[in-house]
């Protein structure tokens, strides 16, 4: 199936369902990585329309009532084709890839993680906890160094100096042999950014690619 790919996530609290984030998958590096297929991050807000994004809170709701879940989480990875939507997978757990832990802490104001766990242990928890308390463009994104030693890492502190990081991880020290990135386990590291608007967003993005420089020796 062709079409864009899109990221969910749903809370289910006596029977009713609500999504408070949908963020748009990023996979810009499917012909560089190919035949792997390697995904680069996620953005939040989603692109699409209020009346596609109506559609998605719908068909989760629909979804949460066949799977018979009354209280609980339902991530879901759906694909928005032509042809209309299509589910890729539900599960009753959290998204990774820093969606659940950054991109809603960061781009609403929601201590999602948190809250799923009050409601787990049966703690008082309602839809309203669920809404947004802020409103941010956020961006999260992978480094893709290429093979080889790991000879020197430039520009970390200069990023790290910037308000609109939120999160930056480094998962190679120097003198670390880094392996082709043929999965997402290989990848580099991690940042987050946070802006007001789309094309801030992604301009902060391209700022750190252009200021994080990898030297590696093949």
């Amino acid at each position: 199936l062709s079409g864009d790919q899109i990221s969910t996530e749903s809370i289910i609290i006596n029977k009713k369902t609500y999504t408070p984030a949908i963020v748009d998958r990023n996979y810009e590096l499917l012909n560089q990585k190919f035949p792997y297929i390697i995904e680069n991050g996620g953005n939040h807000p989603s692109k699409l329309s209020k009346y596609q994004l109506n559609k998605i809170k719908k068909l989760k709701s629909n979804i949460a009532k066949i799977l018979n879940i009354n209280n609980g989480v339902l991530k879901g990875d759906l694909i928005l084709t032509p042809k209309g939507l299509f589910v890729i997978e539900v599960a009753t757990r959290l998204s990774g890839g820093d969606f659940s832990e950054s991109l809603m802490k960061y781009g609403l104001g929601i201590n999602y993680v948190k809250t799923v766990f009050d409601l787990a242990v049966n703690n008082t928890s309602t839809i309203s906890d669920f809404r947004k308390k802020t409103f941010k463009h956020v961006r999260n994104r992978y480094f893709f160094p290429k093979p080889g030693k790991l000879i020197k890492i430039i520009g970390a502190k200069k990023v790290l100096k910037q308000n609109f990081i939120k999160k930056f991880e480094i998962w190679y020290k120097v003198g670390d042999i880094i392996p082709e990135i043929i999965n997402h386990s290989k990848r580099a590291g991690v940042f987050v950014v946070e802006a007001n608007s789309f094309i801030d967003a992604e301009k902060k993005v391209k700022w750190v690619y252009e200021n994080i420089k990898f030297i590696v020796k093949k």
